[in-house]
């Protein structure tokens, strides 16, 4: 009788990570943001965010990532012997497929819990796609020839990852307010950013408990903002839809050694920005 032919077990995998190059760690990132679950080693193949709980957005992550992903394929498939790495030969048969979400749904995830594994990949996509490259260093003039676009003056700026936790990056807090205008606006595909964004008292990552509480609740709902964190500044920047029917767009920041007053430096910013809340027009027309 006839049938489909038998495919010969699966006995060896190769890990193939070459779509991103150079180092997988950026020197300026501190330590601690791996064994706090903020961010693993970056590489092209990885599996949850090589997080030790995949279903916690803050968990440990691993030493290696793509050694872990390989030991998931070889459970998910069974009668793997052997694991090597190296690159897919030219004309390899495809033996499965899996899409990813859209850049649209990643985006919403960066944003609104401030995923630094999916932004991290997203800026090296952004490398790859416009040709400057896949490495770290391939991020700044990559991000550069992108926001051109958009019409901004862009001195001053300087972007070495995507996730925001080098303390080198530079972005002057004029350029994010224009920016944000336009995101307002949704000129281009900056309405996916809009779209995205945290929104005090609702969505993401300004809708926790420490945020907006108290007198600043009276902010909830208007303003939509992207927060951050690093050892040597707290941030939020965004759009506030102000009580007397302005909107305004507004660049936050409290530098220095915020390590271990960060929950008065996030009060401080709410309550600032509560205030360009109350103010609106009689602000902007200052």
């Amino acid at each position: 009788m006839g049938g489909r032919p038998v495919e010969p077990p699966l006995t060896k995998l190769i890990l193939d990570s070459s779509y991103f190059g150079g180092e997988t760690w950026h020197a300026s990132w501190a330590p601690t943001e791996r064994e706090l679950g903020y961010m693993p080693k970056i590489t092209a193949l990885m599996v949850d965010g090589d997080r030790d709980d995949p279903y916690a957005n803050t968990s440990r992550r691993g030493a290696d990532a793509v050694g872990r992903a390989g030991d998931a394929f070889a459970a998910e498939l069974g009668g793997v012997a052997a694991i090597e790495r190296g690159t897919a030969p030219a004309g390899a048969t495809e033996l499965g497929r899996v899409w990813s979400p859209t850049v649209a749904q990643l985006i919403d995830k960066s944003l609104v819990v401030s995923d630094n594994t999916v932004a991290e990949m997203l800026a090296r996509q952004v490398a790859i796609t416009v040709g400057t490259g896949n490495t770290f260093e391939a991020i700044d003039p990559a991000v550069r020839q992108a926001l051109e676009t958009y019409g901004i003056a862009r001195g001053g700026i300087r972007v070495v990852d995507g996730s925001g936790l080098s303390p080198d990056n530079a972005v002057p807090p004029a350029y994010l307010t224009r920016l944000f205008a336009k995101v307002e606006a949704r000129e281009g595909s900056l309405g996916v950013i809009r779209d995205g964004l945290p929104v005090a008292g609702q969505r993401g990552s300004l809708s926790y408990a420490d945020r907006f509480a108290g007198e600043n609740a009276v902010a909830d709902g208007s303003v939509f903002a992207k927060t951050g964190w690093i050892d040597t500044g707290y941030t939020l920047a965004g759009i506030i839809h102000a009580q007397d029917g302005t909107t305004l767009t507004f660049a936050i920041s409290a530098l220095g050694d915020v390590s271990q007053i960060t929950a008065d430096a996030k009060v401080a910013i709410d309550t600032l920005a509560t205030g360009f809340y109350r103010c609106g027009d009689e602000l902007s027309n200052e």
